[in-house]
């Protein structure tokens, strides 16, 4: 890639003027006054070194240009043009004959032709112009029937709503513009790119990373650079590799993954990355199955996964009802006790290691899926992942939950869960509990507020009774896109509707502008499963 030759060089960024400060790799416990001091420094040493190096680099690029034989091709093939537009043209002195009489429905294209003793002489064209009229376009007949669709769609054209991206029917004079462009906060055309500074910040980055031992997190932290990664395929550190790299003087000579990571891709071996990068793809609505959804705004950009702490024990998990997987299902296991004082040791191969983390991230999540499911998952014999599960959480340190209806960990299944709590609901010391637990819950419901703009999904751990959950503090309720579960208390009630089909007239999801939630809105059947084929 060429830089631009004309360069602006009257601005640079606000950064110290003092020299890099030399400092020891060793010193890796930086506050972050001390990143932002240091980052500016080598921003500015690197900004002055590259424009000091670019003048004379175009100069050197627009010397070797041969103007004179480029001028003079130029001239000849715009001559040659120029016969051929004109070859039925004719200018004896100072008539103008063609095969076309001069009305007023032509064009007229004219050429002044200098000479090289600067006299010039006037050639002209004059082209016919054919109107036709075809009247007003009729328009298309109305549709007799639309297709149902199984999820709601959201309008709009564009990602951003905020956002313009461009100026529909631009060369359109009777198109309000001013006031379409009056209905967005920004617009796309406004931020401009600059190829130079990006290699700027780019050779900013290695020398912070490789010669000052900096971590890219802290580098991100410094607020000075474009992001390095907004995901494992957008940010600085991707960009540069979907383009053409400059090399000059100043920069690193050597393949750029060699000292920067290109993208923020998890490792194949790093299931719990892998996972966390997959959440942004995938719509927390049971009912929509797009990936990358739109209709839900942005529902999906929440990456925390939280974990789970168990409530089952492994005994317990034997001596539930059900019927045994195969010959190596750990029902079969006769003697418990026996078994677990021969229990063998945790693996020490490498591949077997890996099995085992891949079961622990599984059950950092899901703590409570019996074996028979786990060895599906992890592809392992049924008894050997109930080995591994009584390594990972022996008995002695499960302690039963006590509070399952404000638990905010995410469910298994949706509908199995919120079916299991309305099941415990039919004991009177069950019901006791949850009036108790409700009554200590505030929510704003106010018909005001159902059009205010809602709070950033909660991501955090523990119940949503603290002040580190911001739907707690706001007194509002927890959505799909909060990382709870639908078993969190704070999430909104279910609606009455019944039959399988709510009426808009009394449903309460309908009339606060919100969708049913699978799992929640049983009787309305919002999971669909009574039409399900």
């Amino acid at each position: 890639m060429q830089p631009s030759a004309f360069i602006d060089r009257r601005t640079e960024p606000d950064s110290p003027v003092s020299r890099t400060p030399s400092v020891g790799l060793d010193e890796v416990n930086r506050s972050l006054p001390e990143l932002k001091s240091l980052g500016s420094a080598v921003y500015k040493e690197v900004w002055d070194e590259f424009y000091n190096w670019e003048p004379g680099y175009c100069d050197q690029i627009l010397g070797t240009l041969p103007l004179l034989a480029a001028k003079t091709e130029v001239f000849k093939v715009a001559r040659e043009m120029m016969v051929g537009f004109l070859e039925d043209t004719r200018d004896p002195g100072s008539g103008l004959e063609t095969k076309y009489p001069r009305t007023a429905d032509v064009v007229v294209a004219s050429m002044t032709n200098y000479g090289a003793n600067g006299r010039g002489s006037i050639k002209q064209l004059i082209m016919p112009v054919t109107t036709v009229d075809l009247g007003l376009v009729p328009p298309h007949p109305v549709y007799e029937s639309c297709p149902p669709v199984s999820r709601s769609a959201r309008l709009g054209e564009h990602h951003h709503e905020d956002l313009a991206a461009f100026l529909p029917y631009a060369d359109d004079k009777t198109f309000p513009a001013i006031e379409y462009l009056g209905g967005f906060e920004s617009f796309d055309w406004e931020t401009p790119f600059d190829p130079d500074s990006e290699m700027i910040q780019l050779e900013t980055v290695r020398r912070l990373h490789v010669m000052h031992g900096i971590v890219l997190q802290d580098i991100s932290r410094m607020g000075i650079f474009k992001p390095l990664f907004t995901s494992h395929n957008t940010g600085l550190l991707w960009d540069q590799s979907q383009r053409d790299f400059l090399h000059w003087p100043g920069a690193f000579q050597v393949a750029l993954e060699e000292d920067l990571p290109r993208s923020h891709a998890p490792h194949l071996d790093d299931l719990q990355s892998r996972l966390t990068s997959v959440l942004r793809t995938f719509c927390p609505s049971l009912n929509c199955l797009t990936p990358l959804c739109q209709t839900h705004g942005n529902l999906h950009t929440n990456t925390y996964l939280p974990s789970k702490k168990p409530q089952v024990t492994g005994e317990s998990m034997r001596l539930s009802e059900g019927d045994p997987c195969g010959p190596g299902c750990f029902r079969l296991i006769q003697d418990f006790d026996q078994f677990m004082e021969t229990l063998p040791p945790s693996p020490t191969k490498a591949s077997n290691i890996a099995s085992l983390d891949i079961l622990a991230t599984v059950l950092g999540i899901a703590p409570d899926l019996y074996p028979c499911q786990l060895a599906v998952l992890c592809l392992k014999p049924c008894q050997e992942v109930f080995t591994q599960r009584l390594h990972l959480f022996p008995d002695h340190t499960i302690l039963p939950s006590t509070s399952h209806s404000t638990s905010v960990e995410p469910s298994t299944d949706a509908d199995t869960e919120r079916e299991t709590s309305l099941s415990f609901d039919n004991s009177q010391q069950r019901k006791k509990k949850k009036k108790n637990i409700r009554t200590k819950l505030e929510f704003v419901d106010e018909p005001s507020h159902f059009n205010c703009a809602s709070l950033a999904a909660c991501a955090h751990p523990g119940l949503c009774a603290t002040n580190q959950c911001p739907c707690w503090l706001a007194k509002q309720h927890c959505t799909l896109a909060c990382r709870c579960g639908i078993s969190c208390a704070r999430q909104w009630p279910p609606c009455n509707c019944t039959n399988g089909r709510c009426v808009p007239e009394t449903c309460s999801c309908w009339q606060g502008g919100r969708e049913c939630v699978p799992g929640i809105c049983l009787k309305c059947d919002a999971a669909g499963k009574k039409y399900a084929v």
